[in-house]
């Protein structure tokens, strides 16, 4: 398999051959998990300005479906409702992208856990996330190795500052994402020299369907940290997901191999001449 891949106006363009395949282009993919709404639905809907074919994963088919009617070009998506945390669900992920097609970009976006103080956790909600949080990408990231080494692909992980930051009432999201950032440092260690190339970005405090749903239910819990995102929505510092998705993109497609494997930060000002002029 030989992938050609170009630039045009700064964007990168994917012209993917394979020569088994006699006049047929073959077709470049990302993955997203979480697409549904949020983040993830606004970077799958970006993705496919660059010329991708983007496999758009989420739990429920009508926000997918929704969010496949208001992209540009509805026809590089392909909505795919699965639970990720489970055997079957990834079957069909690896199963829904064609076997000569090249996959570019794995987007590891998916992430669930219900806020509750440690004496109110419940048993299955902690095992749920850490199965969509930490087992499901390291599943997905398994099947996916062999397209990913193919095609000198990228994965990106979206990690979260309260896996850093022990807060009341976090257990259940913070201790699972904080097993999501150590998968991370371990697939720089276990990819190195393999072509692959795997990246963890913060995307700031951004206005999603989760956040809202997330304040919701710490309110019900009087936990104290619903306090700041009143205070980031007060000072206007919470992010619009358009605008987190133009630097996710920043970050899959416009930066070197040598430069994409750390930690990307939305407020870090190093990079913003490299991408910020062009959302607005």
């Amino acid at each position: 398999m030989t992938s050609y891949v170009t630039r045009a106006r700064g964007e990168h363009i994917f012209i993917c051959n394979c020569p088994r395949i006699k006049k047929k282009a073959m077709k470049c993919w990302a993955v997203v998990t979480g697409a549904g709404t949020g983040i993830g639905a606004a970077l799958a809907k970006e993705l496919t300005k660059h010329g991708l074919q983007v496999l758009a994963i989420g739990r429920r088919s009508d926000p997918l479906l929704q969010m496949q009617k208001e992209c540009h070009f509805p026809d590089a998506i392909f909505p795919l409702a699965v639970d990720i945390s489970t055997d079957e669900g990834q079957q069909k992920i690896f199963n829904a992208i064609p076997v000569d097609d090249s996959l570019k970009y794995l987007v590891q976006n998916a992430a669930v856990g219900v806020p509750s103080r440690i004496e109110d956790i419940k048993r299955e909600d902690f095992e749920y996330a850490l199965a969509v949080n930490v087992t499901a990408p390291i599943m997905l990231t398994k099947g996916f190795l062999p397209k990913l080494k193919n095609s000198g692909g990228r994965i990106l992980h979206l990690g979260t500052n309260v896996a850093f930051k022990a807060q009341l009432g976090t257990t259940t999201y913070g201790v699972t994402k904080m097993a999501f950032h150590r998968l991370y440092e371990q697939l720089k260690v276990e990819l190195a020299g393999s072509g692959v190339f795997v990246a963890s970005v913060h995307p700031g405090v951004v206005k999603t369907e989760g956040l809202w749903e997330h304040i919701r239910l710490a309110n019900e819990h009087h936990l104290p940290h619903v306090t700041y995102f009143d205070w980031v929505q007060k000072e206007g510092k919470m992010l619009t997901a358009d605008f987190s998705a133009k630097f996710l993109t920043f970050v899959l497609m416009n930066t070197k191999d040598e430069e994409y494997s750390q930690e990307w930060h939305i407020h870090d000002e190093k990079h913003w001449s490299r991408w910020r002029n062009e959302t607005k």
